[in-house]
């Protein structure tokens, strides 16, 4: 598999367009802007062959691969792109999909399992719980989201750690505080530069979705980063990607040391109390399939597996 192509907004158009055709198997369900800042800066490659088309995104050191396959017992794409090279596959049931088998065929390896939840309004409304409320805060940079009063099933303590319900709240439940984005002594450029190395620390970068910098940058200014701090250090973070009318945790990460005390939580609670009063319907988040915490964590916030599972495929040669 060679590096192939550079190319520009046209072609991520076009490619985008192909995996829309009948009997095309494809990874890539963004439209072309998702992949526009990858164009502009040179970061976009597209390798054509008889099975179909594979866009590569430079990620600094290694590439994502999206696909458009018409033909899957076509030849496998074999020659080495120079960096590992990761691919995502979404299916639904308990056996790996076609696509799957195609890149196994390839020599990629099956590396990691993903499970995906959500968190539906329409949930919400059926289980007869209190609407948001209507102080969704200031937004902007550095901009916390307010004390928004929050519906679904968990419920915090004074702390901001999940716990029983507070008998003397009228619907049960004590409001979380909002996480801090908004410490006087933090610029936004040094939160950007925290967070992303706090997500660098915990994740691989391989299979964690970690953002670049100036993709937290701009995730930042649109109010879609959300941190906790504390004696100005960074105890946790959180970047969520919206698209129409739902939101996506797209990566979470809290330090060592501050694990199991309730940061989590409440950059969880934040998101999801930003995303009821923004107008999102749904909430979506993806976590490994083995992360027992991770999911017990969500389930509490009233978030249900919806049968989406994805395979994390990696060829390092």
């Amino acid at each position: 598999m060679t590096q192939g192509a550079r190319i520009g907004r046209a072609d991520a158009d076009s490619f985008c367009e192909s995996t829309l055709a009948g009997g095309t198997h494809t990874n890539c369900f963004s439209n072309a802007g998702a992949l526009y800042g990858y164009a502009d800066r040179g970061d976009l490659y597209m390798i054509k062959t008889l099975p179909g088309d594979f866009l590569l995104v430079d990620a600094s050191g290694f590439f994502r691969l999206y696909y458009s396959i018409r033909d899957l017992n076509g030849p496998p794409l074999i020659e080495g792109a120079g960096a590992p090279v990761v691919a995502e596959v979404a299916y639904r049931g308990d056996s790996l999909p076609p696509d799957a088998g195609y890149f196994i065929r390839c020599g990629f390896l099956n590396s990691l399992a993903r499970i995906r939840l959500q968190l539906r309004v329409s949930d919400l409304l059926t289980n007869s719980f209190p609407a948001a409320g209507s102080n969704p805060g200031p937004q902007g940079p550095q901009a916390g989201s307010g004390r928004v009063s929050y519906p679904p099933g968990p419920h915090f303590n004074s702390r901001g750690d999940v716990g029983p319900p507070d008998p003397q709240n009228g619907c049960g439940m004590v409001a979380a505080p909002p996480a801090n984005n908004a410490d006087p002594d933090v610029s936004q450029l040094e939160m950007v530069d925290l967070a992303y190395r706090l997500f660098t620390g915990v994740f691989n970068k391989l299979t964690g979705c970690i953002p670049d910098k100036a993709e937290l940058l701009v995730a930042s200014g649109e109010g879609r980063v959300f941190t906790v701090f504390g004696n100005g250090v960074l105890d946790g973070a959180l970047l969520c990607e919206d698209t129409g009318a739902s939101s996506l945790l797209r990566i979470v990460a809290v330090r060592q040391g501050m694990r199991g005390r309730g940061t989590g939580g409440r950059l969880v609670s934040d998101w999801v109390t930003r995303s009821l009063a923004a107008g999102k319907r749904v909430m979506r988040v993806w976590t490994a399939e083995d992360n027992h915490s991770a999911i017990r964590l969500y389930e509490r916030f009233g978030f249900k597996r919806d049968g989406l599972k994805s395979a994390v495929l990696i060829k390092f040669s």
